[in-house]
């Protein structure tokens, strides 16, 4: 009798796993198809300075060949015995802070140019003048945030730290961590492009 009764709770049991199997295999197998889709991109800010000379004046344009929005600035680095300043009537909306740098101040779209900013050469002791010598631009960019009618550069974020690249890169490759510190270039808070 006893087993009677566990025979039929077994069967029981047994007709209602089978009952369930095919609405769960029709649960497990069920598909459904797509279409369309949206295409993301991380995007890039990236700038392409062109530059030319003309006596002793650089002309410099900023070219933003990146997918966002950003402000730049521009320094020009030279030895001790010149001097650069601003072509103050060709050079409209560049100004120099006390950092060194000179700041555009609108925003450069995507794809779009700054307009061009004149830098006169000045040599300071005209007995020590060599016969050739290299202004070099450093030119950077930093995303412009927007905040509703307001949009705002902020200097101060960086896309990796040098300690932060020091970390990460320093064990890789057959090159001591040095020389693969000297031979890359310096982040300038923007990442690619900024030669």
């Amino acid at each position: 009798m006893k087993f009677k009764k566990y025979l039929m709770i077994a069967a029981a049991l047994a007709l209602v796993s089978l009952a369930s199997v095919k609405t769960t295999m029709a649960y497990f197998t069920d598909t459904k198809e797509a279409t369309g889709g949206v295409t993301l991109s991380l995007g890039d800010s990236r700038l392409t300075p062109h530059e030319t000379v003309d006596g002793l004046v650089k002309h410099i344009t900023v070219e933003n060949t990146g997918n966002y929005d950003v402000f730049i600035r521009v320094k020009a680095v030279y030895g001790s015995n010149y001097d650069a300043s601003v072509v103050d009537k060709t050079s409209a909306g560049w100004q120099l802070k006390d950092d060194g740098y000179y700041y555009y101040k609108d925003v450069v779209k995507a794809h779009e140019t700054a307009p061009e900013l004149q830098l006169q050469i000045k040599v300071k002791d005209n007995t020590a003048v060599e016969n050739s010598f290299n202004v070099v631009i450093i030119q950077e960019a930093t995303l412009a945030i927007y905040d509703g009618d307001n949009v705002s550069a902020d200097w101060t974020k960086t896309v990796m730290s040098r300690s932060d690249y020091d970390a990460k890169f320093s064990n890789q490759g057959n090159e001591p961590a040095a020389q693969q510190n000297q031979s890359t270039d310096t982040d300038n808070g923007q990442g690619e492009g900024d030669n």
